[in-house]
């Protein structure tokens, strides 16, 4: 269907959005993940939050999913507050997902987790990754580097990672030379 067909509401409700400046409500862990969808059933919102790895935060917690997170969710951290964002994107199981340098905040074996287990989910749908992690990048389907905003190179891993001249590489290179 034409997108020019789709009403804004409607096509709104194909996409979620999970970024880096994360908006936490005053309320409990579940609260937050619900806002996505009120009408998710426990295991739903379990599952969204297993995706995101936002469980182990949850299990650790004094009152599990019925915890008090704070204002914005100030009694959580930048990783813990991400993760529950996540699972809130992750629960509307929506047809795009765009994730804004969404995981940040976490180490890298998380993280790698984290997109492991969204590949599974989001298989045969559209992810939209925002990176400046070169790793998580090389990771994707389709690669497009922006240099001043400009679009200077797009294409597969493989292929970007070929050209020596592009700037995948050079970043790369520069990379591997800093950590010798």
């Amino acid at each position: 269907m034409s997108l020019a067909k789709l009403r804004r509401d409607n096509w709104l409700r194909l996409l979620a959005v999970a970024g880096q400046d994360i908006d936490l409500v005053e309320g409990t862990v579940e609260d937050n993940i619900r806002m996505a969808r009120r009408g998710a059933s426990p295991e739903e919102v379990a599952t969204a939050a297993r995706i995101a790895g936002a469980m182990e935060i949850i299990e650790t917690l004094p009152e599990g999913y019925e915890n008090w997170i704070g204002q914005k969710g100030m009694n959580l951290s930048g990783g813990q507050r991400q993760r529950i964002a996540l699972a809130r994107a992750v629960l509307c199981d929506p047809q795009f997902l765009i994730l804004d340098e969404a995981m940040s905040n976490l180490d890298r074996p998380l993280e790698e987790n984290i997109q492991s287990a969204l590949s599974e989910r989001f298989a045969g749908r559209t992810v939209l990754l925002i990176t400046h992690r070169l790793e998580t990048a090389l990771a994707a389907d389709h690669i497009v580097c922006l240099d001043g905003g400009e679009v200077v190179q797009e294409g597969t891993p493989s292929a970007l990672m070929a050209d020596r001249s592009g700037l995948l590489s050079r970043m790369l290179n520069r990379k591997a030379a800093a950590i010798s």
